[in-house]
């Protein structure tokens, strides 16, 4: 994100169709460049579907990626452990009580 913030890339979305699907490999049509290894491959509600990780340079409408489900399994594998939600902790009750007692103190 902080790439394209700073406009050192320009990140595209481009349109396809799955082609072809199995536990293992999406080979799909939309348009990939090299260096497209890794980035995610969306389904038609927005969801994360599949990772990039191959085109084939004869044939522009084969596109390769790792079902998310696959590579979920692969980083678990390794070791990897999602990290948990972060849920910010609200400000403590005494200390708005402190706040609104001084507001109103008649001094």
């Amino acid at each position: 994100a902080q790439l394209a913030q700073r406009a050192y890339i320009k990140p595209i979305l481009t349109q396809g169709n799955i082609t072809a699907l199995n536990e293992h490999r999406i080979i799909n049509s939309a348009a990939n460049g090299e260096g497209a290894s890794g980035a995610p491959l969306f389904g038609s509600t927005g969801r994360v579907i599949g990772v990039n990780f191959a085109i084939f340079t004869e044939n522009a409408a084969s596109n390769f990626a790792v079902p998310i489900s696959f590579a979920m399994k692969l980083l678990e594998r390794a070791g990897w452990q999602q990290p948990k939600p972060q849920v910010a902790a609200a400000p403590n009750a005494s200390a708005r009580e402190a706040n609104s007692n001084q507001r109103n103190s008649p001094n």
